[in-house]
Order: C-alpha cells, then sequence, then structure tokens
C-alpha cells in the first residue's frame, strides 16, 4: 500500500509544479486514540472482567505543505506530507494492566481551501501508511501475553478539516484542526476522532498567503511570492496600500457630505449677491498606492488586472547601481493611467483588481496581490466625512451695473476672511478666456487676494463669463 501513498504524492506535486503554489514546512501535534492498536473484539484482555479503561495518544510531525490557490475563484488546493511519530497506551480497569505502543508512518493529506483572510479553511481525506510499530501487552504481573495481531492494519484512511490563522507580519501560521480514522470508526467509535494544532512557516511572507505563477499565467486570483532559491534571500512582492498601509480586508469607502454655500453677483443695479446652500453627497475610495519590491538589478514588469483584461502596465528597467529590493511606490490618485481604471469600474457591485509583478533574474519571479473594492452602497459605509464649500461667482460685467463694483468688494472681502480655514482652493474658468480688460482685471484683483497661495485652475462650461472661486475647508 505504500506505493500507493508515494504515487498519490508524486501526482500532486507533479501537478503543483505546473501551477501557482507556495511550499511550506510544517510541524504538528495531535492528541487522541492510540489507533494502531487492534481494538477489536477478542484480541485484546484476554481476562475475565470488564473491558474498560481508558486511552491516550500523541503524534508528533514534521514535513512540507504544498498550496495552490485561485483554483475556483478563492477556493484552492492543498498537500501536506508528513513523517509521524505516534506514542499511545490503553489503561484497562479489571484487571488493572496496561497495553503500550509505538508507531512510525507517513500521512499524506489533500483537500480543498477556502481562503477568506486571514482565515483560512481546509478539507479533505488523507491516507497513512505504518513503517514500523511495535505493541506490547503484559499481563497484572508483567508477563508478556502481546498477540501476534495486536497491531491494527498498516493503512489507515479517513477525512481532515481545520481551520488557519493568517497572522499579519508574522510568518507561522497556526491551524487547528481534527481528524477522523475511517478505518477504525467501527471498533473505536468516538475515539477515531483526534484534535491538534498545525504550524506552517510562511516564506518571505508578511500576512498574506502565498501563491506563485507561471509566466503565462492570466489567472486573476490573490497570490504573492513565488518560491524559488533567490526567494530565500530578496522576495519579490507587490502590495495594494491604502492610506499607506497594507489592505487588509476590503478598503471602506468614504461617505462625504459637502455643504455647499454659493454667494452669486446679480447683473441689477443695486442687488445684492444671492446667497443659496445645498448638501452634495458623494462616494469616494481612500487613498490607494502600489508598493512594489524586487531586485532592482533586473528588469520588472507591473499590471493592474480587472477580470483578466490589463488596465494599468508599467515597465521598470535593470538599474545595476539600485540597491537590492528597493521598494517602488505609485500613488494611483496622481497616475493618469488609473482614471482609465476608474471609467472601467461599476460603482454598483464589488470589483475585484488584481496586481502582478513580474521580474527576470535567475528564473521568472511572479508576485500577486488583490483588491475588492466594495459597491457604493450606504448600508456598508465605513464612516462619513463632512465638509464644507464656498462657491463666489463672480461677474467680470460688475462695472455695467450701479453698485457692481460695491458688490464685488464685498464678495472678495469675503473671500479673504476664510481663506485662513481653506484647505483647498479651486478657480473654475470660462472655456473661453476673457480678453476684455474687465475680465484681466478682475482675474488681478483675484490673484492679487489670493497671493502665493496654491491654486487649481479648470475650465468650466457653467462658468460663461464669470470667475468661480471654490473654498474648501
Amino acid at each position: 500500500m505504500i506505493h500507493r501513498l508515494f504515487f498519490f504524492s508524486f501526482v500532486f506535486f507533479a501537478i503543483a509544479a505546473n501551477a501557482q503554489v507556495s511550499i511550506s514546512p510544517v510541524a504538528s501535534f495531535d492528541f487522541g486514540s492510540p489507533l494502531f492498536i487492534n481494538r477489536a473484539q477478542g484480541v485484546l484482555n484476554p481476562f475475565s472482567g470488564t473491558a474498560t479503561g481508558t486511552s491516550s495518544s500523541e503524534s508528533y510531525g514534521i514535513g512540507a505543505q504544498v498550496a495552490i490557490a485561485g483554483i475556483i475563484g478563492s477556493i484552492g488546493l492543498m498537500g501536506q506530507l508528513e513523517g509521524v511519530y505516534n506514542t499511545g497506551r490503553l489503561n484497562f480497569n479489571s484487571p488493572p494492566y496496561t497495553v503500550s505502543g509505538i508507531d512510525r508512518k507517513l500521512l499524506l493529506e489533500v483537500g480543498a481551501v477556502w481562503n477568506s483572510h486571514p482565515i483560512i479553511a481546509r478539507f479533505g481525506p488523507w491516507l497513512s501508511q505504518s513503517i514500523s510499530s511495535d505493541v506490547y501487552e503484559n499481563d497484572p504481573n508483567g508477563n508478556d501475553i502481546t498477540p501476534s495481531n495486536a497491531k491494527s492494519a498498516a493503512t489507515h484512511y479517513g477525512l481532515s478539516g481545520g481551520l488557519a490563522w493568517q497572522i499579519p507580519d508574522f510568518p507561522l501560521r497556526p491551524e487547528i484542526n481534527t481528524h477522523l480514522d475511517l478505518t477504525e470508526l467501527s471498533d473505536a467509535g468516538v475515539n477515531a476522532f483526534s484534535v491538534g494544532i498545525t504550524l506552517s512557516y510562511l516564506f518571505g511572507m508578511n500576512g498574506r498567503s502565498e501563491v506563485p505563477s507561471s509566466l503565462n499565467s492570466k489567472d486573476s486570483n490573490p497570490s504573492s511570492f513565488i518560491l524559488h532559491p533567490s526567494s530565500f534571500i530578496l522576495p519579490h512582492r507587490v502590495r495594494f496600500l491604502v492610506n499607506g498601509s497594507e489592505a487588509h480586508g476590503n478598503p471602506p469607502l468614504e461617505r462625504v457630505e459637502t455643504y455647499v454655500k454659493q454667494y452669486a453677483m446679480v447683473d441689477s443695479d443695486n442687488a445684492p449677491p444671492r446667497v443659496t446652500q445645498w448638501v452634495e453627497e458623494s462616494y469616494h475610495l481612500p487613498h490607494l498606492s502600489l508598493s512594489s519590491q524586487f531586485d532592482r538589478h533586473y528588469a520588472g514588469y507591473l499590471m493592474v488586472l480587472k477580470d483578466s483584461v490589463r488596465l494599468i502596465e508599467k515597465t521598470f528597467s535593470a538599474i545595476p547601481s539600485r540597491a537590492h529590493g528597493e521598494d517602488t511606490i505609485i500613488e494611483l490618485d496622481k497616475d493618469s493611467a488609473w482614471k482609465n481604471v476608474l471609467v472601467r469600474l461599476n460603482t454598483g457591485v464589488s470589483n475585484e483588481l488584481v496586481a502582478e509583478l513580474r521580474t527576470s533574474d535567475d528564473q521568472l519571479a511572479v508576485a500577486r496581490d488583490t483588491l475588492v473594492l466594495p459597491p457604493a452602497d450606504t448600508s456598508r459605509t465605513a464612516k462619513t466625512i463632512v465638509k464644507r464649500q464656498f462657491r463666489f461667482v463672480l461677474s467680470d460685467n460688475y462695472r455695467n451695473f450701479s453698485g457692481g463694483s460695491e458688490s464685488l468688494d464685498l464678495l472678495l472681502g469675503k473671500i479673504m476672511a476664510l481663506l485662513d480655514s481653506t484647505n483647498d482652493i479651486t478657480i473654475m474658468e470660462p472655456e473661453r478666456q476673457s480678453s476684455k480688460p474687465a475680465g484681466i482685471a478682475l482675474e488681478q484683483r483675484i490673484k492679487e487676494i489670493l497671493g502665493s497661495r496654491k491654486v487649481r485652475h479648470i475650465t468650466s462650461a457653467g462658468a460663461q463669463e464669470a470667475l468661480i472661486v471654490v473654498l474648501d475647508r
């Protein structure tokens, strides 16, 4: 039967070799009953009396785990091969004596994995093959009465499941798991269950699941650092940053309520400015950026994809003089290509964006990260930001009606009074710049009031023959 174990291992690892995988060393501890001891009726305890008692077993394993991510969405595959050292004993009550033993075996587990960061759940079958085992039964006087069939079958199989926690910025991933031995279920009953804990070490990780990729992969599922010899020295990685920090979960949309107060000049004799107020509601993404780290001695290629469509492409040339692993930060808010991404987003549904970094040193290395932008749904909004905005509609015809100069002076004075508490200043200008002396004079007066403050100029069809000064607080 042992050749079947190695055959299944070979098939799984062959699939993994051509897919997006991560490989991690694992250590495990399992507590239950000694199922390598034959529990069939009449085999042990040949004495008259009750056969009640207690049993205990501890297993210590060490091996390797291979994870294949993104087979179907967030569902992947997992394979784990361990060498296990198992000790156990059965304590009989009447007469009082003990059956004990040691088992050395290979354990193969495969299963489906569901990744809902930071919790990872798995479920699947397992198969074990005993390499060598020893069972000892002595009567109450110490005489060896071990029967020839004291050991259970060498091959066992069953089902296993586990819940792991991917701790952010920590390379060890703990998992609580359970095993059910279907081979011994009829004889052992509830004792066919065992519980344990497994620790996985994630190479080059800082809190994200690892999934490498092949050169021609177009999969848009989350992954990260590919494992190859240079990876143990320098991890290739790409991360979405939300407000300067790595994104853990979906970034919340910000609901912005802007209270607008507008002062508009009226082209009539001795008419005061018209004042109107309203509230504008909008949804905004937090500050997003991309952090890429790779060996700058080699070239790099960065993409942002949605539904396998490349929305952003960046190429990094090799720079031999640069330091190893230097971070490259791309501020998406300031990147012109990001505007093309926003056009493709449907704000009514969630949008999954995949960042993929490809580098070519000794081998191709591919790193990925995924960001899911939530829909613009008021029930999911994390917080509401309240802003205030003052708009001043200033006409360059102020000299053509009585009281126009006084009305302009009044509004310019109001602007000056608000400047110290203003965060952003925007001037909306007509699509066609005014060449009239009055228009030029108005622009000059506004410039004198604003002084050296940073001002953003935009054109607007709504400005017509007026300038609109917008103060955001």
